[in-house]
């Protein structure tokens, strides 16, 4: 994400302007005294903290977009931050410059944005769990199968996104051992770099929990 410590320009909005204003995806009120989105010379510039505090909104109350990523069904934004004003309160106390704001990160399958639950990661941290969860082929996450050879083969992205091949195995439990415990590792150790707890933390969490999936898998089968 590019860093964002330009000087935004504080342009005060007019009575008529605020008057003007609807409601953002139908939940979020603007109550900012400026313009949160003016054009400098032909050019529109948004406010950092707007841009993050619309984004957040259209995540989870644009039917659009809620068509094109069904991961983000049954989010919400706390009642708190649905005005602009509370939400770019708590930001400006965040380390967010150059990050991504992040929900389930301190709280695994979190669905609520609020400032309890929510925190700024850099897009290698926000990158890393996005393939934790559900596979989307037949096969489990981290695995595919060859059909020509007959054999599972185990991948995993790194800690910079290069796909990492973990080996061939006869069967698919294999394989999805092999990429849970490089998953595994690899989560520790970003973990361990991170100097936000709350993140160091969260991340911990998320390993245990891939972790004992696994280790209840293997029960089943036993």
């Amino acid at each position: 994400m590019i860093e964002e410590e330009f000087e935004f320009p504080m342009v005060t909005a007019s009575k008529s302007s605020l008057y003007r204003r609807k409601l953002v995806w139908g939940f979020g009120r603007n109550n900012a005294c400026y313009i949160t989105q003016p054009v400098i010379e032909g050019k529109k510039i948004i406010c950092p903290y707007y841009r993050r505090w619309m984004d957040m909104l259209k995540r989870c109350y644009s039917i659009r977009y809620l068509e094109k990523y069904p991961t983000y069904k049954n989010c919400e934004v706390c009642k708190e931050w649905h005005t602009f004003s509370n939400f770019r309160q708590w930001m400006e106390t965040q380390d967010w410059n150059g990050k991504q704001l992040d929900k389930d990160i301190i709280l695994p399958n979190n669905k609520l944005y609020s400032p309890d639950t929510c925190v700024f990661v850099s897009s290698q941290v926000n990158s890393l769990l996005l393939d934790c969860g559900k596979s989307k082929g037949k096969c489990k996450q981290g695995v595919c199968f060859y059909r020509n050879s007959g054999n599972f083969l185990a991948h995993c992205r790194d800690s910079v996104g290069k796909k990492m091949y973990l080996g061939t195995f006869p069967t698919e439990a294999l394989a999805y051992e092999a990429y849970v415990h490089y998953k595994h590792a690899l989560i520790l150790k970003v973990a361990n770099e991170q100097e936000d707890e709350r993140v160091k933390n969260g991340l911990l969490l998320h390993a245990n929990i891939l972790l004992e999936s696994l280790n209840e898998e293997n029960d089943v089968l036993l």
